[in-house]
C-alpha cells in the first residue's frame, strides 16, 4: 500500500487512473495471501465534510510539528495475539484492502483513526479544494488487477495497540507494511479495530 496514502490517492485521481500499487519487494515464498473482493468493503463512508475537518486550522498552518509524527517504522514487537484478536485484525485489514481493490476512498479512510487522518492532512499539505476529489467516483479494479494481502505476525504491544505485518502484492508491485492499530470507538463494531499508523516495512528480520 502507497504512503502517503492520501497524497497518493489525490494525485492519481488527478492523473486519471488509480493503481493500487506497492513499492517493489521481494515476494514472501508463504502463499496465504487473499484477494478481497470490492464487494467486501462495506464500512459506512466518510463525507466530503468529514475530510474537511482533517484540514489544518489557520492556528496550524506553518506549524505542522504540532502534531508529532508517528515512530519510525519497525516490526511489531510484543506478545503474539490470541486468536480472536489475530481475526479482528485480519478482518478488518481484508476490508481495508476490499476498499482498495473498490477504489472506495471515502470507505478506506473510514478505517482509519482520526488521529491518522489529521496527520496525514498535515503532513501532506491537502489542500481545500482537492477534498472533492476523493468523492469521485471511480470504478473498481477488476479481478486480475487487484491487490492481494496476507496478515502475519500479530502482536499485542505494551501500550495496548495491535502490531501487525501486512504483506501485498498486485500487479503493479509487491510491499510490506507494518500496522498498528487501536479498539475502534463510535460507529464501529465492538471488538474492531482501526490503523492508527501505517509504515513501509523494509528489510527481513
Amino acid at each position: 500500500m502507497h504512503r502517503p496514502l492520501v497524497r497518493m490517492i489525490a494525485f492519481l485521481l488527478l492523473a486519471g487512473f488509480v493503481p493500487m500499487a506497492a513499492a517493489a519487494q521481494e515476494s514472501s515464498p508463504v502463499d496465504d495471501f487473499v484477494s478481497p473482493d470490492p464487494a467486501a468493503c462495506r464500512v459506512t463512508p466518510r463525507t466530503l465534510d468529514d475530510l474537511r475537518g482533517f484540514l489544518p486550522s489557520p492556528a496550524d498552518e506553518g506549524t505542522p510539528s504540532a502534531i508529532a509524527a508517528p515512530p519510525s517504522p519497525v516490526p511489531p514487537e510484543g506478545v503474539p495475539a490470541d486468536p480472536e484478536i489475530v481475526e479482528a485484525i485480519t478482518a478488518v485489514t481484508y476490508e481495508l484492502y476490499a476498499c482498495l481493490n473498490a477504489n472506495d476512498f471515502l470507505r478506506v479512510f473510514a478505517l482509519y483513526t482520526d488521529g491518522y487522518m489529521t496527520r496525514s492532512f498535515v503532513s501532506e499539505d491537502i489542500a481545500p479544494e482537492a477534498i472533492d476529489l476523493f468523492g469521485t467516483p471511480i470504478p473498481a479494479e477488476p479481478a486480475d488487477k487487484r491487490t492481494s494481502v496476507a496478515v502475519r505476525d500479530v502482536q499485542v504491544l505494551d501500550d495496548g495497540r495491535i502490531g501487525a505485518l501486512v504483506v501485498s502484492r498486485s500487479p503493479y508491485g509487491d510491499g510490506a507494511d507494518v500496522l498498528h492499530l487501536r479498539r475502534a470507538g463510535g460507529a464501529l463494531p465492538r471488538g474492531r479495530y482501526r490503523p492508527a499508523t501505517v509504515r513501509r516495512w523494509v528489510g527481513q528480520g
